[in-house]
C-alpha cells in the first residue's frame, strides 16, 4: 500500500471521527476559512495597491479601501462563525421543505398509481425523501452524516489495492 494513500485514509478517518464527535465543527471551520480567504484577498489587494500606487494613485487608494473592508469582514467571520452557521441552517431548512413537498407528492402519486411497481417505487422514494428532510432539518445530523461519509471513505480507501 502506498504511504500517500494510507496517510490520506488516516486523515479521512480522523476528520470523520472529529466531525461525528463535534458535528458543528464543519460550519465553524467553513466560517474561519471564509475569514482567512477574505484576509488573503485583502493582503493581495494591499500588494497590488503598493505596486500600482505610483502609476494609478486613485485606483490604488480604492483598492486599499476594499482591502481594509475585506480585512474587517475576514476578522468578523473568524470571530463570529454563527453567521455562517445561520446561513447553513437556512439552507438546510429550505432543502428539508423541498424534500417534504417532494416526498408527499411522490407518496400521493404512488397511491394514485394503484400500487403498481412504479407506484410502490414512488411511495418508497417519498418515504425516503421525508426521512431525508428530517435529517436535513438539523445541522447536527448533517454534521454526523458528513462525518460518517469521511469515516467510511477513509476505511474503504485503506483497502484500496492501488
Amino acid at each position: 500500500m502506498n504511504f500517500n494513500i494510507k496517510g490520506y485514509s488516516i486523515i479521512m478517518i480522523l476528520i470523520g471521527l472529529i466531525t461525528i464527535i463535534f458535528p458543528l465543527i464543519i460550519p465553524t471551520t467553513v466560517s474561519v476559512l471564509f475569514g482567512l480567504f477574505f484576509i488573503f484577498i485583502a493582503i493581495l489587494a494591499v500588494l497590488f495597491a503598493y505596486q500600482h500606487y505610483e502609476f494609478q494613485k486613485s485606483h490604488a487608494i480604492i483598492t486599499l479601501i476594499f482591502a481594509i473592508l475585506f480585512i474587517i469582514i475576514g476578522i468578523y467571520l473568524m470571530l463570529n462563525p454563527d453567521i455562517i452557521v445561520m446561513m447553513f441552517r437556512i439552507l438546510l431548512y429550505a432543502m428539508a421543505i423541498i424534500l417534504i413537498i417532494s416526498g408527499v407528492y411522490s407518496i400521493v402519486m404512488g397511491i394514485f398509481r394503484s400500487f403498481t411497481i412504479g407506484g410502490i417505487v414512488n411511495i418508497i422514494f417519498g418515504i425516503i425523501s421525508i426521512i431525508m428532510a428530517y435529517l436535513f432539518s438539523s445541522l447536527e445530523y448533517v454534521g454526523v452524516l458528513i462525518g460518517l461519509w469521511f469515516l467510511i471513505c477513509g476505511i474503504l480507501s485503506l483497502f484500496d489495492d492501488d
